[in-house]
């Protein structure tokens, strides 16, 4: 369930400090009786093993011929941390199906707009 809730964190571009919120844990707990909270620190290990996890899509991504790239900025609002994500977006030529995955993810230092 943790792998599940980075992959909602990264792909919904939230900062780890909304495993924080009281709605996030009160629908958690609604959908999952047995849910335990997880702390922001937990969700930001889990998402750079994600990261390492998506490194083996390499031998995908060679069969692929165009790689739309985008990326997103944002600040955690507690720890006033500046985050990037870098996402890969493709279609696949055999069933026509939109691919999206995370390329890498980096803490960038502030100042951020340097």
């Amino acid at each position: 369930m943790r792998m599940k809730v980075s992959y909602y964190i990264m792909i919904n571009e939230l900062p780890f400090t909304h495993v924080d919120s009281f709605m996030f844990n009160e629908v958690m707990r609604t959908a999952t009786p047995h849910w335990q909270r997880i702390s922001r620190k937990d969700v930001r290990e889990d998402c750079f093993r994600t990261f390492d996890i998506e490194k083996k899509l390499k031998p995908v991504l060679k069969e692929v011929e165009r790689v739309n790239i985008t990326t997103d900025m944002w600040t955690s609002q507690n720890q006033k941390l500046g985050y990037m994500v870098i996402t890969g977006h493709w279609i696949d030529k055999k069933a026509w199906k939109l691919n999206m995955r995370v390329l890498n993810f980096y803490n960038i230092p502030p100042p951020y707009w340097l």
